[in-house]
């Protein structure tokens, strides 16, 4: 495995864009009404209910006004529900022109100790709605037993069979993260240049 001195850690910024301009406020405005539409119109609704479940119960109709009162609690739930959903695609939306960076060392970790990390990291950073870089620091083996490299192969193996872009360097390699899009929009590997590698994805 590859040896040395470095000790793992990683830390985020907020980069700029990289080519993708944010939303302006009109875009984000229009995004909002498409996206709070639904939940609006559960809202009329629940309040039509609920003001039917008054006036039945006023007029002495108390089976009629607690089936209505079910029924526009439910309606609460499902407002609920709407808003969850369209608060993941505005903010989705409004962080998609941000690039995070990130930086994780491997060296002194045994291969299958490097690619258990990764994956890890991996799996939480993709998470992200905005974009992310990962430098994963892997050595080029010259403490390694026999001098050559084992982590970087490795790594390199694992990043092509999960169907990830990188960019190489020395020791190192830069991973980019790309949230699913459901917009058209193409991916950010020709924005930050890191797509020299890539693979069909798993």
């Amino acid at each position: 495995a590859d040896a040395g001195s470095g000790g793992g850690g990683n830390g985020g910024d907020g980069g700029g864009g990289d080519g993708v301009a944010p939303l302006s406020s009109e875009q984000m405005q229009a995004l909002y009404r498409q996206h709070r539409s639904k939940a609006q119109e559960l809202i009329s609704l629940r309040d039509e209910a609920f003001r039917a479940s008054r006036d039945a119960w006023d007029a002495g109709d108390r089976e009629v006004a607690r089936v209505l009162s079910a029924h526009a609690h439910a309606l609460r739930a499902r407002i609920q529900q709407e808003h969850t959903a369209a608060a993941e695609r505005l903010f989705a939306a409004r962080n998609r022109h941000i690039v995070n960076r990130w930086e994780v060392d491997l060296h002194a970790l045994h291969v299958d100790e490097a690619l258990r990390k990764l994956a890890s990291h991996v799996d939480t950073l993709t998470k992200m709605k905005s974009r992310v870089v990962l430098s994963v620091i892997t050595g080029r083996g010259k403490h390694s037993k026999d001098g050559d490299a084992k982590v970087l192969p490795a790594v390199r193996k694992w990043l092509d069979s999960a169907g990830l872009m990188y960019m190489e360097h020395v020791g190192m390699v830069e991973v980019e993260l790309v949230p699913p899009q459901d917009d058209g929009e193409p991916g950010a590997g020709a924005a930050l240049g890191l797509g020299n590698h890539s693979a069909p994805r798993l």
